[in-house]
Protein backbone atom coordinates (compact mmCIF):
# COMPACT_ATOMS: atom_id res chain seq x y z
CA UNK A 1 0.00 0.00 0.00
CA UNK A 2 1.30 3.41 -1.44
CA UNK A 3 2.18 5.61 1.75
CA UNK A 4 -0.48 8.67 1.89
CA UNK A 5 2.00 11.50 0.62
CA UNK A 6 2.71 9.47 -2.62
CA UNK A 7 -0.84 9.64 -3.42
CA UNK A 8 -1.58 13.18 -2.68
CA UNK A 9 1.59 14.35 -4.10
CA UNK A 10 1.58 16.72 -7.05
CA UNK A 11 4.49 15.15 -8.87
CA UNK A 12 3.90 16.27 -12.13
CA UNK A 13 1.99 19.49 -12.66
CA UNK A 14 -1.27 20.16 -11.08
CA UNK A 15 -3.36 17.76 -8.67
CA UNK A 16 -6.80 18.11 -7.60
CA UNK A 17 -8.23 16.95 -4.20
CA UNK A 18 -11.70 17.14 -3.35
CA UNK A 19 -13.10 16.80 0.24
CA UNK A 20 -17.10 15.78 0.24
CA UNK A 21 -19.39 14.66 3.55
CA UNK A 22 -22.18 15.17 5.10
CA UNK A 23 -22.18 18.96 6.79
CA UNK A 24 -20.69 19.10 10.00
CA UNK A 25 -17.53 16.62 9.68
CA UNK A 26 -14.86 18.29 9.44
CA UNK A 27 -14.21 18.74 4.91
CA UNK A 28 -13.02 22.14 5.47
CA UNK A 29 -10.68 21.34 8.52
CA UNK A 30 -9.19 17.99 6.78
CA UNK A 31 -8.90 20.38 3.45
CA UNK A 32 -7.17 23.06 5.29
CA UNK A 33 -4.82 20.66 6.99
CA UNK A 34 -3.87 19.13 4.41
CA UNK A 35 -3.08 22.40 2.51
CA UNK A 36 -1.19 23.55 4.93
CA UNK A 37 0.78 20.41 5.00
CA UNK A 38 1.20 20.83 0.79
CA UNK A 39 2.14 24.38 0.97
CA UNK A 40 5.01 23.63 4.04
CA UNK A 41 6.53 21.08 1.86
CA UNK A 42 7.08 23.43 -0.78
CA UNK A 43 3.85 23.15 -3.40
CA UNK A 44 2.25 25.82 -4.29
CA UNK A 45 -1.43 25.35 -3.21
CA UNK A 46 -4.78 26.68 -3.43
CA UNK A 47 -7.00 26.00 -1.33
CA UNK A 48 -11.38 26.69 -2.64
CA UNK A 49 -14.18 26.36 -0.24
CA UNK A 50 -17.86 26.78 -1.53
CA UNK A 51 -19.17 26.98 1.76
CA UNK A 52 -21.99 29.69 2.02
CA UNK A 53 -19.74 30.52 5.45
CA UNK A 54 -16.80 31.69 5.60
CA UNK A 55 -14.77 29.08 7.42
CA UNK A 56 -11.49 29.68 5.42
CA UNK A 57 -11.63 33.05 6.52
CA UNK A 58 -11.65 31.72 10.36
CA UNK A 59 -9.95 29.38 9.95
CA UNK A 60 -6.72 31.24 8.41
CA UNK A 61 -7.97 34.44 10.68
CA UNK A 62 -8.06 36.50 7.34
CA UNK A 63 -10.18 37.74 4.76
CA UNK A 64 -10.22 35.57 1.79
CA UNK A 65 -11.58 36.99 -0.92
CA UNK A 66 -14.99 35.35 -3.28
CA UNK A 67 -13.58 35.88 -6.31
CA UNK A 68 -10.01 35.96 -6.41
CA UNK A 69 -6.82 34.01 -4.71
CA UNK A 70 -6.16 35.62 -1.98
CA UNK A 71 -2.34 34.99 -0.23
CA UNK A 72 -2.53 33.42 3.52
CA UNK A 73 -0.26 35.59 5.34
CA UNK A 74 0.73 32.42 7.83
CA UNK A 75 2.26 30.01 4.98
CA UNK A 76 4.42 30.39 2.65
CA UNK A 77 2.91 28.94 -0.28
CA UNK A 78 -0.46 29.51 0.41
CA UNK A 79 -3.15 30.97 -1.37
CA UNK A 80 -7.34 31.13 -0.92
CA UNK A 81 -10.58 31.31 -2.24
CA UNK A 82 -14.22 31.43 -0.41
CA UNK A 83 -16.66 31.24 -2.85
CA UNK A 84 -20.38 31.72 -1.54
CA UNK A 85 -22.42 29.39 -4.31
CA UNK A 86 -25.24 31.48 -3.62
CA UNK A 87 -23.31 35.11 -4.55
CA UNK A 88 -20.75 33.63 -7.02
CA UNK A 89 -23.52 33.06 -10.10
CA UNK A 90 -23.65 37.03 -10.63
CA UNK A 91 -19.49 37.26 -10.70
CA UNK A 92 -18.86 34.64 -12.72
CA UNK A 93 -21.18 35.01 -15.22
CA UNK A 94 -20.52 38.80 -16.00
CA UNK A 95 -16.75 37.26 -16.58
CA UNK A 96 -18.38 34.94 -18.91
CA UNK A 97 -20.90 37.14 -20.32
CA UNK A 98 -17.41 40.20 -21.05
CA UNK A 99 -15.57 36.89 -22.68
CA UNK A 100 -18.48 35.96 -25.06
CA UNK A 101 -19.34 39.33 -26.19
CA UNK A 102 -15.73 39.82 -27.07
CA UNK A 103 -15.82 36.93 -28.81
CA UNK A 104 -18.74 37.89 -30.63
CA UNK A 105 -17.05 40.77 -31.62
CA UNK A 106 -14.31 39.47 -33.36
CA UNK A 107 -16.06 36.93 -34.92
CA UNK A 108 -18.56 39.55 -36.31
CA UNK A 109 -15.55 41.25 -37.27
CA UNK A 110 -13.49 38.60 -39.31
CA UNK A 111 -16.69 37.35 -40.84
CA UNK A 112 -17.69 40.60 -42.22
CA UNK A 113 -14.08 41.36 -43.00
CA UNK A 114 -13.94 38.20 -45.34
CA UNK A 115 -17.48 38.07 -46.83
CA UNK A 116 -19.32 35.19 -44.90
Amino acid sequence: MKKMLELIQPKNGTKYLFFGGKGGVGKTTMASATAVWLANAGYKTTIVSTDHTVSLSAIFNQKISATEKTKIEQVKNLWGVNINPSEATGVFQKRLSGTLEKTFWYSWRFNRYVGW
